[in-house]
Order: C-alpha cells, then sequence, then structure tokens
C-alpha cells in the first residue's frame, strides 16, 4: 500500500513541532567557488594520471624521468637521450601535460584575486603549509563560520575527529570520521606535513606550538605512519585554520561575527 500521504503528514508535522533542523545552503559565492576550485582539482588529476604513464612507458625502456615540477615535464623529456619510436609515442603525452598545465594556470590565474580579496583567505595563508588553494578550499567548505561554535565543531564537520566506541566506563576512539569533504582531508594532509616541519618560531618550533617533529626514520610517507600521528596532524591542522577564521575575542558566536562582517544583535 502507498504511504506518501502519511509520510507527507507525518513530516509536515514533524516540521510543525519543530523536531527537524534546517540544513544548511551554501550561499552561492561559496557554490561558485567549489565549481572553479573542482575544476581545477580535476584538470591537476589529469595531469597526475598522465605524468604517471609516461613515467611507466620510460620505465619500460630503461629510462628514468628525473624529479621536479610537474609544469616542467616536457623539458625533462625533451632532454632525454630517446629512440624516435619512444619520442613519438610519448609526444601526444607530452603535448596532453603541456594543454593541462595551461589550462590550471588559467584557473589559478582566475582564483589570485579571490584569494586576495578575501580576507579570512588572506589570514589562513599566514599559517605555514597553507596556499591559496587549501585557503580558498577551506573557505568555500566552511563557509559561514557562524554555524560553529568552536574549532572543535570544525574538525568534526570535516571528519577529523576519531570514532567513538565506548560503554559505561569503558572509553574507545578509534580512527577519524572522515565524514564531510574527502578533497579537503587531502589538502590538509600536505598542510599539516608542512606545518609540521615548519621552521617558524624562535627555537625551531612548528606552526603546532609544540617541538618540530619529523615522521621517524623509515616511515616514507604519511601512509606508513600510524593512525594517530596521521590523526594528530589532521587535528592539528584543522583546529588551527579553524582558528585563524574565528579570531580571539568574548565569545565564539561574536568573534564569528567581527570575520564574518555581521554585526552583533542587540537584546531588548
Amino acid at each position: 500500500m502507498k504511504t506518501d500521504r502519511r509520510d507527507v503528514a507525518a513530516l509536515a508535522e514533524a516540521n510543525r513541532r519543530g523536531w527537524y533542523r534546517a540544513a544548511y545552503r551554501t550561499s552561492a559565492p561559496q557554490r561558485a567557488l567549489r565549481q572553479v576550485l573542482s575544476t581545477r582539482r580535476q584538470l591537476v588529476a589529469m595531469r597526475s594520471g598522465t605524468i604517471s604513464v609516461i613515467r611507466a612507458l620510460l620505465r619500460q625502456e630503461g629510462y628514468r624521468l628525473p624529479p621536479g615540477p610537474a609544469a616542467h615535464v616536457p623539458d625533462r623529456v625533451a632532454r632525454l637521450p630517446l629512440p624516435p619510436a619512444v619520442r613519438t609515442t610519448l609526444t601526444p603525452l607530452v603535448e596532453t601535460v603541456t594543454a593541462l598545465t595551461v589550462q590550471i594556470a588559467t584557473v589559478d590565474a582566475r582564483l589570485a584575486p579571490v584569494a586576495a580579496q578575501d580576507a579570512v583567505v588572506q589570514r589562513l595563508q599566514t599559517v605555514p603549509g597553507i596556499g591559496p588553494v587549501v585557503a580558498l578550499t577551506f573557505r568555500a567548505r566552511i563557509d559561514d563560520v557562524t554555524r560553529f561554535a568552536s574549532a572543535a565543531q570544525v574538525s568534526a564537520a570535516l571528519g577529523l575527529v576519531p570514532h567513538e566506541d565506548s560503554s559505561a566506563e569503558r572509553r574507545h576512539r578509534g580512527h577519524i570520521t572522515k565524514a564531510g569533504p574527502p578533497e579537503l582531508r587531502s589538502l590538509l594532509v600536505q598542510a599539516a606535513w608542512a606545518c609540521w616541519r615548519s621552521r617558524r618560531g624562535a627555537g625551531g618550533r612548528g606552526c603546532g606550538g609544540g617541538p618540530r617533529r619529523s615522521p621517524p626514520a623509515g616511515a616514507g610517507g604519511l601512509r606508513s605512519w600510524d593512525s594517530r600521528g596521521a590523526s594528530v596532524g589532521f587535528s592539528l591542522r584543522s583546529g588551527g585554520m579553524a582558528r585563524r577564521i574565528v579570531p580571539r575575542g568574548s565569545s565564539p558566536r561574536s568573534r564569528a561575527r567581527q570575520v564574518s562582517g555581521l554585526a552583533p544583535r542587540r537584546r531588548g
């Protein structure tokens, strides 16, 4: 039996009683910014995939592509003493990398004035390891900071808090929840590593406030590090940027309004 009418009536009654909270709708400027950032992310992924194919084909022929920036891959391929057949095979891929690099530069030029005119983005970039792309992505995802009362809520919204599996006196926390946008967490990993190794401050102290640390010997990267170290990096990065968005002041709500340009409400 169809239950559409009853479902509609139940939902309407629940809304009338206030049992549902209104879902937040991202502002139009931040939705547009998300689209531009998504386009850039796709272009970068396409270029990275093409470079991986170039490396694999060179490896099959006994050559090695020297390390360096992705934009300089065509120049590094051109300097290799490749046989004509191999060079002909790689030509379409090299041209693809060149075209994608131009497109990425075009998108970056479009994002540059947006980052320069946003005070919050400028404030985020004062953190070591945070550039325009990370700051803009964070800004586009957070949007209105008044939605959050503390940096802990921002961390939870981005999936940077551990799973909770506790009962009675037993307390157990697992891996991070990974809720929210995965692309932002990926950027925060890179930013956290740069911040972790930062030499800013007296005594070689990192931006997290503690002594500068490096991965364990032989770690080989973030994936080989334990989950606790990774989650700590995540949390430090997210909480630090959230504190940058919300300046110090009297209360979280009033601090948030100062950043977003909203005047505090007067009661009475």
